[in-house]
């Protein structure tokens, strides 16, 4: 069996809605890989995730957490075919 090592970048995508405190929650990963090229990633908008980040944020709505989700997901995925 061959070893395919490969050196990566792990990035936390985070929800942080008041700049000024530094507070943030993560919801996702970003895995890139640039020598093969390979972006991956996973967000969490559902479950345990969302839970989680409503418990930190209580007074924020869960629409927009989803709404931030959303961006999220539309931009990464317009960064993989820019540099697909």
């Amino acid at each position: 069996m061959e070893n395919h090592k490969q050196v990566c970048t792990i990035t936390p995508v985070a929800y942080r809605p008041y700049q000024e405190t530094g507070e943030f929650a993560c919801f996702g990963v970003v895995l890139h890989c640039p020598t093969t090229g390979v972006i991956k990633y996973k967000l969490g908008n559902r479950g345990r995730v969302a839970s989680r980040v409503h418990a930190f944020f209580r007074e924020i709505d869960t629409d927009i957490f989803k709404m931030a989700v959303k961006w999220a997901k539309l931009d990464i995925e317009h960064t993989i075919e820019l540099t697909g």
